[in-house]
């Protein structure tokens, strides 16, 4: 989150925020995830829960080197 941010000032996240109260802390366990065609873990959360409605949905591809799942 805090790497998007950075690179592009148009994208925002709940992430250090200066709203404690939905600042996103980490994950809870609630997220919807899947696999997508390459065997890598995506992380998607609803509208709202961790970015402005603006953004939409959100989701992200975690990389097989960090959730430690193989791709082949």
């Amino acid at each position: 989150m805090a790497g998007e941010m950075a690179g592009d000032g148009s994208i925002v996240y709940f992430y250090n925020s200066d709203t404690p109260d939905t600042d996103f802390k980490g994950l809870t366990g609630e997220e919807s995830f899947y696999f997508n065609d390459k065997g890598e873990l995506v992380i998607a959360f609803n509208e709202y829960d961790v970015a402005p409605g603006y953004m939409g949905a959100v989701d992200f591809t975690i990389p097989s080197s960090v959730s430690g799942i193989p791709t082949d």
